[in-house]
């Protein structure tokens, strides 16, 4: 059985439930965001000068695409990334922005996201992942698609999809051993900073072994009969995505 909330940790997930209805609303959240969120946040949501956007539900390869596309280019390009709403993907391809939107199997994303951060309940995690792709799956026509296992071995090649679909002429990441280990340093130091840590292990966006091992201790958490009924749907959503 799990422990009773604390009132804190009932805040948070009130907020994060409110924060993914909001999402599903592309007007409300955006007036939401200008009005209430912190400078962060605002700072990476579509506005007129946005040249892409990168969007994809949480713990599929955000932080890398962001990275190492900005390592690649020869000047600062306007970037609206890490939302992780259906809002900001509508918003986009209505408003005709190069976007491409990022992929990951249910199982791995959603029990990264659990143990990044375990105040979310399993279920509301679910839900968010079937509704982020169900919601902007109707715009796949206005967006580039890219799973976890593309961005994270030949990243190029998306790229140059985006460039052929929008006629853009954004840099194309060359995925070398050095590039890569330049972008990983960069992201760790990304979280040095935002969390004050100097051991960022179980900050960091990218594969460890200890994260690893969480996941499998979270895995237990998908196993209930709601979560199971959930997670097949988030399955099946992800292979029609794939397939639209």
């Amino acid at each position: 059985m799990m422990p009773p909330l604390s009132n804190r940790d009932k805040m948070f997930v009130l907020r994060y439930r409110i924060r993914s209805w909001l999402g599903l609303r592309p007007t409300l959240f955006s007036f939401a965001m200008k009005l209430f969120g912190r400078k962060q946040s605002r700072d990476l949501l579509l506005s007129p000068d946005t040249e892409l956007v990168i969007e994809g539900f949480p713990r599929s390869a955000n932080t890398f695409s962001v990275v190492a596309f900005e390592f690649s280019q020869k000047r600062p390009i306007k970037l609206a990334h890490h939302l992780h709403v259906p809002a900001q993907v509508i918003r986009a391809v209505q408003n005709n922005v190069p976007t491409f939107v990022l992929i990951r199997n249910p199982t791995d994303a959603v029990l990264s996201l659990l143990v990044h951060s375990p105040r979310v309940p399993a279920i509301d995690a679910l839900k968010a992942y079937y509704q982020f792709y169900k919601y902007i799956m109707p715009y796949s026509h206005g967006f580039i698609k890219a799973t976890f296992e593309e961005v994270t071995a030949n990243y190029g090649a998306v790229i140059q999809r985006v460039n052929k679909k929008f006629g853009t002429d954004f840099v194309v990441f060359d995925q070398t051993k050095e590039n890569m280990e330049s972008c990983f340093r960069i992201i760790e130091e990304k979280a040095r900073l935002r969390t004050g840590k100097q051991d960022v292990s179980g900050f960091v966006a990218k594969p460890t072994i200890e994260k690893e091992r969480s996941k499998g201790n979270f895995a237990n958490v998908l196993n209930g009969k709601k979560e199971q009924v959930l997670l097949e749907q988030c399955w099946q959503i992800y292979k029609d995505f794939l397939s639209a």
